[in-house]
């Protein structure tokens, strides 16, 4: 995936990125070609693969700019479980669209390495193996957006409150 400076590359970067969430509007991920990319973008196949190199770069591009975006607006704020919580199912309702796209195609484990990644950058706790409490939230959260999605029985906001008494260390008891 390009990582430069140069204004036509990142144009034709998010003139690709917008196609791909067009074109998965009425397609399937699986479904969708380079060649329908490049058409939806009016761009060359030789400016795809300049860009990205697989259609999953794509969609990771988006992902990671969600997951930047989230991570700012976290850090703007004194981090806590609720925080975190809260802002994660906030950004899934302001993006519902984009969100939905993603998890009618199956990419939740795309969702999950870039929750995985944000977690880890926002050092979450000192301990030293904090990569599995960075795994366990990413993973966990992702999930729980999974099964929401698939039923939608509650408010997102009931899920948020689930979530955070679930991993509160009383929340079972037998």
């Amino acid at each position: 995936m390009y990582t430069g400076t140069n204004p036509t590359a990142l144009r034709s970067q998010t003139l690709l990125v917008d196609a791909m969430f067009t074109l998965l509007q009425h397609d399937t991920f699986a479904d969708i070609t380079v060649r329908q990319l490049t058409q939806e973008a009016q761009l060359s196949r030789q400016t795809f693969y300049q860009i990205f190199t697989s259609k999953e770069d794509v969609i990771k591009c988006r992902i990671q700019g969600l997951f930047v975006e989230f991570q700012q607006t976290l850090n703007r704020q004194p981090i806590t479980l609720h925080a975190l919580i809260t802002l994660f199912f906030a950004f899934y309702q302001k993006y519902a669209t984009i969100f939905n796209l993603l998890l009618d195609n199956h990419l939740e484990p795309l969702l999950t390495t870039y929750a995985q990644d944000c977690m880890a950058s926002l050092q979450l706790t000192t301990e030293k193996n904090n990569h599995y409490s960075h795994s366990f939230i990413a993973a966990g959260l992702t999930q729980v957006l999974v099964d929401w999605h698939s039923h939608q029985d509650t408010d997102i906001e009931e899920v948020a409150q689930l979530v955070e008494q679930l991993l509160n260390p009383n929340a079972i008891t037998k």
